[in-house]
């Protein structure tokens, strides 16, 4: 009865917070159900719908009812990897998103009393309402936990994916390709330093942290890890704790991974093998490293760095091994496709997964990221152009006021005008004055000084961003630039030469305060 035990404890949590656990009546194992001789067990599937079928039997027109007799008699199967049950974690997925869809169809008055009411309708009515607020991971998480749902009800659906069941297809589309790196060594963080402060509380999270960046292992699969078990001389081997029970092999090729290795075996329990103190579950050890991560301030919000972070360095040190470039989210430029592909297979391998598209989530694809990066430059510069901006008023009358004899530039500097996200970084300019030979120089009337006083809190204003301005002769010959054009209203001062100019507008005190 310990399974039963399990599930109870999960369904009380999820499906019946409203019940006690007195009156959930406790029902034999599935080996032994009430209702003669047992039944042969087939495929997967048929056999979750024949404890449905009883379990409608068990509880008619009960739809609570119905699903926790369902999820106390069976146990769901891995749809991948070794033969295996799922996890309590993934469980609960279901769990959840059942709850989710039937609460979600009360909420637009569609009352559930049994689960063989539920119609493929119905599931197009839950998607297209949690489409308003999810984002497209969520949604297909649900999904997926719900076609296999409606397979345990003897429904077949019509959609191939997520994508058809909703409003707008693009909200299901997942974004697999990294477009902004996320290894700690870009983003300025020390690794070994993180370590160092961390084993003062932890040696063992402290070992996590160097087995993720060195091996790209999981924080699970580091407390799950047995090193004397694990350590197969030429590779290291990945078994308890893979996610989707996928083992792996991942070479040891330097001597710093050996070294790792060897720190790992000298750290292990000697009673257990494991890499954890032996009163802690791996649950309990995860728990306690990520308490240690906010602690020590290694989080996204305080450094942009997360523990996952240290796969994306290992996945892209791979990568550059195997391809003699560096990764494309490094900016790196592709080489061969064969080598690329081989590249890509290796670190599939390495990180535990079963498809090589998914390692563009670490390394990032060349024409995604500059696909990306154009759509950032092209979103950026009709920000700054906009018409009915103040950018845009005060850029014409300043043309107006300053005549013919030079033209008035601005330019975005820095990575932002190569097409890379800010992440938080203020908005670069520089403005500069050139004659008609194009040789920089003071406006006549106004100074260059005053125009991006005036210029920066309009600009922080119009984008709701922190703007710094400088002036464009005093760049770098190498800083990367992109030229804002602005719509020029000198034509019409030409056809209309009694028109006065305006002054360029002043700054207002609520624009010099930003």
């Amino acid at each position: 009865m310990g399974a039963s035990w399990r599930h109870i404890h999960v369904l009380i949590a999820y499906l019946h917070g409203e019940t006690e656990m007195g009156t959930l009546k406790l029902l034999p194992d599935r080996e032994h159900r009430p209702g003669g001789k047992k039944r042969a067990i087939t495929t997967p599937t048929e056999q979750a719908q024949q404890v449905m079928q009883e379990a409608q039997r068990h509880a008619p027109r009960d739809c609570w009812g119905q699903l926790a007799y369902f999820f106390e008699h069976y146990r769901i199967p891995a749809a991948q990897g070794r033969s295996r049950a799922v996890s309590v974690a993934t469980e609960t997925k279901y769990m959840a998103s059942i709850r989710l869809l039937i609460n979600s169809l009360a909420e637009e008055n569609i009352r559930i009393g049994d689960l063989g009411e539920l119609t493929r309708k119905h599931l197009q009515i839950a998607m297209r309402k949690w489409e308003a607020t999810c984002g497209a991971s969520t949604l297909q998480t649900r999904y997926s936990c719900l076609a296999r749902f409606y397979g345990w009800l003897g429904q077949e659906l019509p959609f191939k994916s997520v994508k058809d069941t909703l409003q707008n297809p693009a909200n299901g589309r997942r974004a697999y390709s990294a477009v902004a790196p996320k290894a700690w060594d870009r983003k300025g963080v020390d690794m070994d330093a993180s370590a160092h402060r961390v084993g003062e509380d932890c040696i063992y999270t402290a070992m996590y942290l160097r087995l993720a960046r060195g091996f790209g292992l999981r924080v699970q699969e580091a407390a799950a890890l047995k090193p004397h078990e694990s350590d197969r001389g030429a590779y290291l081997e990945i078994l308890h704790g893979a996610k989707g029970g996928r083992g792996r092999a991942i070479p040891i090729t330097s001597a710093h991974q050996r070294q790792l290795v060897e720190d790992a075996k000298a750290l292990a329990d000697p009673k257990t093998g494991l890499l954890r103190p032996r009163q802690l579950t791996i649950k309990q050890a995860r728990t306690r490293f990520y308490h240690l991560m906010r602690k020590h301030g290694l989080t996204k919000s305080a450094l942009g760095v997360t523990a996952h972070g240290l796969r994306h360095e290992y996945a892209c040190a791979v990568y550059e091994e195997i391809a003699g470039v560096p990764a494309p989210v490094n900016q790196g430029r592709n080489p061969s496709r064969e080598i690329e592909m081989a590249a890509r297979k290796v670190v599939t391998s390495h990180l535990g997964h079963g498809r090589t598209s998914v390692t563009t989530a670490y390394t990032g694809s060349v024409v995604n990221i500059e696909r990306h990066q154009m759509r950032h430059m092209t979103e950026l510069l009709g920000q700054l152009q906009a018409p009915g901006g103040g950018l845009q008023a005060y850029m014409q009358a300043l043309a107006l006021s300053l005549g013919q004899e030079g033209e008035l530039r601005v330019h975005v500097i820095g990575p932002e005008a190569d097409g890379h996200p800010p992440q938080g970084a203020p908005l670069l300019l520089s403005v500069g004055y050139s004659d008609l030979q194009g040789h920089f120089k003071q406006p006549a009337g106004v100074s260059l000084g005053e125009i991006i006083r005036t210029m920066a809190p309009i600009v922080q204003n119009q984008l709701g961003r922190v703007c710094f301005i400088q002036e464009t002769q005093y760049l770098p010959p190498d800083t990367p630039t992109l030229e804002v054009l602005f719509q020029n209203r000198k034509q019409e001062v030409i056809a209309n030469p009694t028109a006065t100019p305006p002054a360029p507008a002043p700054a207002t005190q609520a624009e010099m305060n930003g």
